[in-house]
């Protein structure tokens, strides 16, 4: 999977929670984080930045996360965990982030 921004967009970013069928999963009330950084396989616990989802709409699994548009432009890497109501992880999303330069100095 991949997200490409425009450095400087603030607008949330909207993803799917679905089956291994690309079925919709409705959501109760499990926790979502979005993790950027780096490199892929960080050994430090220092993100270039986290966004904490909010369910948007229940049943047909969708999930928005805040995005605050500072991020420098550049390839970068992601992860979304979902955290169940046993505090259990599971990694729903990955892939890369690109933050793309915008016409704005």
């Amino acid at each position: 999977m991949r997200i490409e921004r425009k450095r400087g967009d603030t607008y949330d970013i909207i993803i799917s929670v679905v089956d291994a069928d690309s079925v919709a999963i409705a959501l109760t009330t499990e926790t979502f984080i979005l993790s950027v950084d780096t490199t892929e396989n960080p050994t430090a616990t220092a993100d270039t930045f986290t966004s904490t989802g909010a369910i948007a709409d229940a049943l047909t699994g969708k999930v928005t996360f805040p995005i605050v548009g500072t991020t420098v432009a550049g390839d970068y890497f992601f992860d979304i965990q979902m955290v169940d109501t046993l505090s259990k992880i599971r990694t729903i999303a990955k892939g890369e982030y690109r933050v793309i330069q915008d016409i704005t100095k």
